[in-house]
């Protein structure tokens, strides 16, 4: 329920137009190109050029927008298309934790409040209502690890085989999935170690091969195009490896903290989220200091997974993106099922303290996401905005705003995602579309990496451009006629 009402009430943003872009590319010419993007327009790195960007998508791993493409064939090609799409892998990650908690614990409870956990959470509520991959490439790292404890005992070969294959196609939609590895290694490791035969070697690389081999080939299609996509995107990505300590700091401070549960602007009941992830925390923590947890074989591999994912996360992601929780979520979750139902089990004390922290939760996870729903964002910022665009406009108007724009107005007419505005093109469009997300903190960022462009970006804005729509969250300019 939630996640359909998050599907309808959610504004696009750019991040969804590289892969639903290049998805609708794949079905109507038979290319993978990002074409409403100007190659040198990317505001977190202006004058870097995406090479070849609108024949080929190197940028980001192939398997969401081949995924995305298959889906839009059979349901069509639309914003809530989309949306739907990430809802239904959604759905599939709930029923693999719920399998891959109660096989670990034993316990139905305990997997029934782990699922309810993830199904209510925010983070998991925004990636499972994204054009992002990363709900995919999550789902299809679960599906991993809940097949090869469902195949085990009737064939370990099988079991290596199935789980490697379907962690290579979550790696391939998208880095992050390498995550659902650590788990998979654990479980070998613990369970079936003594099985081992040098043949689950070959099995586990086998699906690697073969999707090497086919992205191998993609990419020999053009290798410049590649290296220069690929390597703008994986720039910074390690810092944490040369400085540990502060990418621990960064780690809570930023991707936690700052980016999902106590923004800066966050005030009131707001504020109060971020005890939603102190009591994930809390449970870790919890379970690592009590030894009968922390030496029971039930609790083991979830344990051990989720201090691994913290530590790679933190030192292997430098941009601090908040969406890559989802793959460290279902542990937190899990972990704090296990409190759950320990401490319900522990007397009338204990009963009252889980009845307050779920109590809690459900307030703050449900009421964040019905705020959100109820504010529709979709229909009374992103609307408004193109409706403004259609009536001013005109169908021959060339317009520069964020790509999001494309899912209303199109991808391949005259719109051109450029937050430079032309500096590097010199290309002025008639309208210029500012976003509080991408573009205005693109421009904000400019006097500091490139004063020129910052002086270029405020003359226009003022001497050759006046502002014409100022709604919320969208500002519209429109080039004065004489120029």
């Amino acid at each position: 329920m939630f996640a359909s009402g998050g599907a309808l009430t959610r504004k696009p943003w750019g991040d969804e137009v590289f892969t639903a872009n290049s998805a609708l590319d794949l079905i109507t010419r038979g290319k993978t190109g990002m074409t409403v993007l100007e190659p040198t327009g990317l505001g977190n790195k202006p004058g870097t050029v995406m090479l070849d960007i609108h024949e080929r998508n190197y940028h980001v791993m192939p398997l969401g927008y081949v995924f995305q493409a298959a889906w839009f064939k059979l349901a069509g090609f639309s914003l809530p298309s989309m949306r739907f799409f990430a809802v239904l892998w959604g759905l599939v990650a709930l029923l693999c934790w719920k399998y891959i908690i109660e096989k670990l614990t034993g316990s139905v409870l305990a997997a029934l409040l782990a699922t309810f956990l993830l199904a209510i959470d925010r983070v998991f509520l925004e990636s499972a209502t994204d054009g992002r991959p990363d709900i995919i490439s999550a789902a299809l790292g679960a599906l991993a690890i809940a097949l090869y404890f469902r195949l085990r005992e009737r064939s370990l070969p099988r079991a290596v085989f199935t789980g490697m294959a379907l962690l290579a196609l979550s790696i391939f939609t998208h880095p992050m999935g390498a995550l659902a590895a650590i788990p998979l290694v654990l479980a070998y490791g613990l369970y079936d170690r003594s099985r081992f035969h040098w043949t689950h070697l070959a099995l586990a690389a086998a699906p690697f091969l073969i999707c090497g081999a086919a992205y191998g080939a993609f990419i020999l299609q053009d290798p410049v195009a590649f290296r220069a996509q690929f390597g703008i995107n994986a720039g910074g990505r390690l810092n944490g490896l040369t400085h540990p300590l502060q990418a621990v700091i960064e780690e809570i401070g930023t991707r936690y903290l700052e980016r999902m549960y106590l923004p800066g602007y966050a005030t009131g009941l707001g504020r109060l989220r971020v005890l939603i992830i102190f009591a994930y925390w809390f449970a870790v923590l919890w379970a690592i200091v009590t030894p009968g947890l922390r030496n029971d074989p039930k609790y083991r591999l979830i344990l051990v997974a989720a201090v691994i994912n913290f530590t790679v996360l933190t030192l292997f992601d430098g941009t601090k993106s908040y969406f890559y929780i989802i793959h460290i979520l279902p542990f937190y979750a899990a972990t704090l099922a296990i409190w759950l139902v320990a401490a319900w089990n522990n007397g009338r004390i204990g009963k009252l303290a889980a009845a307050a922290v779920l109590g809690l939760l459900v307030f703050l996870q449900l009421g964040w996401s019905a705020y959100s729903i109820y504010n529709n964002p979709y229909k009374n910022k992103y609307l408004p905005a193109v409706a403004f665009l259609r009536s001013h406009a005109g169908p021959n108007a060339t317009i520069t705003g964020s790509g999001e724009l494309g899912f209303e107005l199109g991808f391949d007419g005259n719109l051109k995602d450029d937050a430079s505005l032309g500096y590097f093109t010199g290309r002025k469009a008639d309208f210029i579309v500012v976003d509080e997300r991408a573009y205005e903190q693109a421009l904000r960022s400019y006097q500091e990496k490139l004063p020129d462009l910052d002086a270029y970006v405020k003359r226009i804005l003022k001497e050759e451009y006046r502002r014409v729509y100022d709604g919320p969250f969208y500002g519209i300019y429109q080039r004065n006629r004489d120029l």
